[in-house]
């Protein structure tokens, strides 16, 4: 495994995935991935101090017709319905 269990878990834990970190990286305020933990708690200083911004979330609806996908963005208020996919059953489905 590349990280111990407790390192991947506060990787987890952290979502640091959703934040905007390519400005703070490029400004040198967030060191490289060597040392996770380190650099997690850098990304935590940064979002306690209003520093860095999560990224913006963008839902898309998924459509398949006649063998073709076609994906519309829909904004995150459109309430999500699902359907069944052709060929897969309802209950794996979320």
């Amino acid at each position: 495994m590349r990280f111990p269990d407790d390192v991947i878990e506060r990787l987890l834990r952290s979502s640091w995935w959703s934040y905007d970190l390519i400005p703070l990286m490029t400004r040198g305020l967030i060191s490289n991935w060597d040392d996770p933990l380190r650099t997690l708690a850098e990304i935590q200083s940064l979002v306690d101090a209003g520093s860095v911004h999560t990224l913006p979330t963008a839902r898309y609806r998924i459509t398949a017709l006649d063998g073709t996908l076609s994906f519309d963005a829909i904004g995150n208020d459109v309430p999500l319905q699902s359907e069944a996919a052709p060929g897969v059953p309802s209950d794996r489905n979320p």
